[in-house]
């Protein structure tokens, strides 16, 4: 047990605590384990020996998704002890276990063949048993997005699936289709997909999806037993999203990730190009002035906290944020005007 662990007590102790308590717990925690975070957007803390707050979770949606996942598979999660809502909108608290161990990140290249070897496997078995969870307790009909009892919103995922203002929420399978078939359209119209790229394959099934199984998100225990973390990506989406998703982490892994890929999720190669095909309609080109204007069109609740708690050093928007609010307003409502004759939805949002 680490230094920071043995002063801390154990949840047994404190899960009597209020929600405010907990909260306060949190601020006050010294015990900041950076290895979970590395784009600067999430703070995951310790406040017991065997317990982390993370903060932000988007929604109640990530909670949900684990207790799926530990009620219907053998999936090794963190159990979710509580969940907070926070006084904004996408700015809860996520009380879980905290699972002692290396993530796959920092070890995977030291690992044996054997035990890499052990790990795919385990991975490959992990992803069909999601591919199994029931959309219950919400209906026998799964609809795309997070889980929960209304439909929610796609959040930008690894990779850049959907788009920097989300997309949906769908009520059907049907309406995310549409959604899809449109970005295609868009991205024809302005001749950077070729007109015989077919429509968006809807002929799978709607499954339990994590969608960032990326080593960042694997822990390897000191029994090597292997825990899936950070399920704020997860929803119903086609079988074929979660090759998708890991593609994006494992693609650095040489020859070698492309295969386990392959291996885990499945080979879905004429899907992946229709994502290909699409990107510019789901980027708009992603210059810095557009991904403001996607961000400005994520809300103002949305905005501001990305002011409020990212490290906008790291990202090529720190310059346009430092601006005054009212210049910043005129000039993405200049930038909206010229978008929307481009695809009308970003004027939408």
């Amino acid at each position: 047990m680490s230094s920071a662990t043995s002063q801390l007590k154990p949840w047994s102790e404190i899960e009597h605590l209020s929600n405010e308590a907990l909260i306060e717990l949190f601020e006050q925690s010294t015990s900041e384990l950076h290895q979970y975070d590395d784009l600067g957007t999430t703070r995951v803390r310790l406040i017991a020996s065997d317990t982390i707050i993370k903060f932000p979770s988007q929604s109640e949606s990530e909670a949900i998704a684990v207790q799926l996942v530990e009620k219907h598979t053998s999936i090794l999660v963190p159990a979710v002890r509580r969940f907070i809502p926070g006084c904004y909108e996408g700015e809860n608290y996520l009380v879980m276990e905290y699972i002692p161990g290396r993530l796959l990140k920092d070890c995977w290249s030291e690992l044996s063949l054997w035990r890499n070897l052990v790990i795919t496997w385990t991975l490959r078995r992990y992803v069909r048993q999601l591919r199994t969870v029931p959309f219950w307790p919400y209906g026998q009909d799964s609809r795309p997005g997070p889980v929960g009892a209304e439909p929610q919103c796609c959040e930008l995922a690894p990779g850049e699936i959907f788009t920097l203002q989300g997309a949906g929420p769908f009520a059907t399978y049907a309406e995310f289709t549409a959604w899809w078939d449109h970005k295609l359209a868009v991205s024809q119209r302005e001749e950077r997909a070729p007109l015989s790229v077919p429509s968006f394959d809807d002929t799978m099934p709607l499954v339990l999806t994590h969608f960032d199984l990326a080593r960042r998100n694997l822990i390897l225990d000191d029994a090597n037993r292997l825990w899936v973390i950070d399920w704020g990506c997860s929803g119903f989406y086609p079988k074929w999203f979660e090759s998708l998703g890991m593609m994006f982490d494992w693609k650095d892994a040489g020859r070698c990730g492309h295969w386990l890929v392959r291996f885990v999720a499945g080979y879905y190669q004429k899907q992946r190009e229709f994502i290909g095909h699409v990107s510019w309609a789901l980027s708009t080109g992603m210059s810095p002035a557009a991904q403001m204007t996607s961000l400005h069109a994520i809300g103002g609740i949305q905005a501001e906290f990305y002011a409020r708690h990212v490290d906008f050093d790291r990202f090529t928007l720190a310059p346009m944020l430092s601006a005054p609010r009212r210049l910043l307003n005129i000039f993405v409502s200049h930038l909206q005007d010229k978008l929307a004759t481009i695809d009308p939805e970003l004027s939408s949002r």
